[in-house]
């Protein structure tokens, strides 16, 4: 996992498709399509992503509408997510929100969402 640098998406900037880093990603404009990361994702107060997100770590404090597969998930106060996550861990500190289904993501499975 390279933790060397940060890429950012800034407030005002939006992309559609498919977004892929190594890097660590932060999230304060819109994203509508997929995300994928071998690293940490974070959204956010002001970042939305609408679509899919494949990452070691997401973090929430901004909006996620879609589905995730994460080996750790953190929605922070404020933070949003409405849609199906699988995740080894998921954190939900007080006033977060959180709106879909959960499953446990067990090791041996292959990071995918079923459609």
């Amino acid at each position: 996992m390279d933790t060397s640098g940060t890429t950012v998406i800034a407030e005002g900037t939006k992309l559609n498709g498919t977004v892929e880093v190594d890097s660590k990603l932060h999230i304060d404009g819109i994203i509508e399509g997929t995300v994928q990361s071998t690293n940490v994702v974070t959204i956010g107060s002001k970042g939305v992503i609408k679509g899919e997100i494949f990452a070691e770590k997401l973090i929430v404090s901004g909006e996620f509408d879609g589905n995730a597969d994460c080996k750790e998930i953190d929605i922070l106060a404020g933070g949003k997510i409405v849609g199906d996550i699988i995740s080894k861990n998921l954190v939900i500190e007080t006033n977060g929100f959180f709106e879909g289904s959960s499953k446990v993501k067990v090791e041996s499975e292959p990071v995918s969402i079923d459609k």
